[in-house]
């Protein structure tokens, strides 16, 4: 009757901590997919720009992006110096994971013709 109770105590010793593991595990595999969501959408955001020309790039802003709509979006572009037709791009998705917000940012320069 011992031997029961000790081995029902150990499975419940050694069952708590797993139970952890894969729960951390499964958190982690949920944050790195969006993660990767977010550098997909920052780079199909910054190749549309750089496709669309250097006349055509603007600020925007973009709440609930298309078919992703725990994503945000926004397109900052900045002339660093005037009279040089540069543009600095900056491509920012933002997302909200469990207690706290993330993003991930892109940069790219743009040279007018």
């Amino acid at each position: 009757m011992i031997e029961i109770l000790l081995a029902f105590f150990l499975l419940a010793v050694i069952t708590g901590p797993l139970l952890n593991l894969l729960y951390g595990s499964r958190q982690n595999h949920v944050a790195a997919a969006r993660h990767t969501t977010a550098i997909y959408l920052a780079r199909e955001k910054m190749e549309r720009i750089k496709s669309a020309g250097y006349d055509c790039a603007h600020d925007e802003y973009e709440e609930a992006v298309y078919g992703f709509k725990e994503f945000n979006r926004r397109v900052l572009v900045e002339t660093p110096e005037e009279g040089i037709s540069l543009k600095k791009v900056t491509v920012e998705v933002t997302w909200h994971v469990q207690d706290r917000d993330s993003s991930y940012e892109l940069v790219s320069f743009l040279a007018g013709r």
